[in-house]
């Protein structure tokens, strides 16, 4: 698919970011290796395979994360770049809880690792 127009990095940023489940997958990638089925499992089940495969590309594609091979499997973790999104992510949390938008107590007090969205839709 070509775009049209200048390319904006941003504008695929902030799209990638509105897409269903972006920010609950990106919030579970750390530099720490997760495979596909673990984060398949932290989803609990809720996000289709594909649906995951297709938000892993955008990331990858976006340079977010980063495929490693470990022992001929395949593992996810953040990129440098990714980390510093993050960061810029907390600092939006933060202002949303001095704002008062509404979120689970336990968030409000911690990183964002946002298994509560999966737990919100079971």
């Amino acid at each position: 698919m070509k775009k049209k127009g200048i390319p904006c990095g941003l504008i695929d940023l902030y799209a990638f970011l509105g897409k269903k489940w972006s920010f609950a997958i990106l919030s579970n990638i750390s530099h720490e290796p997760i495979s596909f089925n673990k984060l398949y499992s932290i989803a609990g089940h809720i996000v289709n395979p594909t649906l995951l495969s297709n938000r892993l590309k955008d990331m990858m594609s976006l340079k977010i994360i980063e495929r490693k091979s470990e022992g001929g499997k395949r593992r996810y973790a953040l990129s440098e770049k990714g980390a510093k999104l993050k960061e810029h992510l907390d600092r939006i949390k933060i202002w949303a809880v001095e704002c008062s938008y509404p979120m689970p107590e336990k968030c409000k007090k911690c990183k964002c690792v946002c298994s509560e969205a999966f737990k919100a839709r079971n």
